[in-house]
């Protein structure tokens, strides 16, 4: 028994279902491209990822690419099995797809609860201020490197305030805070930072005012958790969706399969 009037229409709008589907898996690929080779962005998460012994956010830019990849090879799969109206690769689409759902229903879950913890950070915030304080050095590390791209992406200084930085430079005679903690002109390179006013800024940095036109006072914490936040609830939109659309599809390929007359 062919697929029929009826059957056609489900072939054709499960084609397109797979495109659309296509298109996420490739902008996910993009995504996770974007996070490998975007410094700001990537030294961003080495930031969040300072205090675990694990590397599973700065990974998770290969965990992105693989996912949308494997999107991209369930996609072929269904789009080549309901044109062929072939079960074996339908029958394929349905089981990847169901992996697909799991994963995404976990990750779901895992996105709400980082949501929901994250309003208690006060142990993270003060474990982040004391290594800090402890590791932040003026040559290029771990620690500086991060710090540097954070404080010159969100327009801030230190994890609370610039005051953060004052053990560090207890020292020094000519710097109270790093220079990437100043206003800075032209291109705002990290790297290579360049301030509006590099003596005001030194002067402004032993006070501890919060209104400088030539040093950022405000701490990069509270920046950085309400990005954080922001792309959490992006996320699980994005999650939903490819939930919705993903069990839509397996509903579909199921009816496909059930009326394939293609040999098994």
């Amino acid at each position: 028994m062919g697929y029929g009037c009826c059957g056609k229409t489900f072939s054709c709008l499960f084609i397109f279902f797979n495109v659309v589907f296509a298109i996420v898996g490739m902008t996910t690929i993009g995504f996770g491209i974007f996070l490998k080779v975007h410094p700001p962005t990537a030294q961003l998460l080495n930031l969040v990822e300072l205090e675990q012994e694990g590397y599973y956010l700065t990974n998770s830019a290969w965990i992105i690419i693989g996912f949308g990849a494997f999107v991209l090879l369930v996609c072929f799969f269904g789009c080549v099995g309901a044109a062929a109206r072939n079960r074996w690769l339908l029958g394929l689409y349905i089981i990847f797809s169901v992996i697909i759902v799991i994963g995404e229903v976990g990750a779901f879950v895992v996105t709400i609860m980082f949501v929901v913890q994250s309003e208690d950070v006060k142990q993270f915030e003060d474990a982040l201020t004391k290594t800090l304080q402890n590791k932040y050095k003026k040559d290029r590390t771990m620690i500086t490197v991060p710090w540097d791209y954070a404080q010159v992406t969100f327009g801030c200084c230190g994890v609370s305030n610039h005051t953060d930085y004052w053990p560090v430079f207890a020292n020094n005679t000519e710097e109270n805070v790093p220079i990437t903690c100043c206003v800075l002109k032209g291109d705002r390179n990290p790297e290579d930072p360049v301030p509006k006013n590099k003596d005001q800024c030194m002067k402004d940095s032993q006070t501890k005012s919060t209104k400088s036109e030539y040093l950022n006072t405000q701490g990069c914490f509270k920046k950085l958790k309400a990005t954080i936040e922001q792309y959490s609830v992006v996320l699980l939109i994005v999650e939903a969706v490819i939930i919705a659309v993903t069990i839509i599809g397996i509903t579909i390929a199921a009816c496909l399969c059930r009326n394939s007359n293609a040999d098994i």
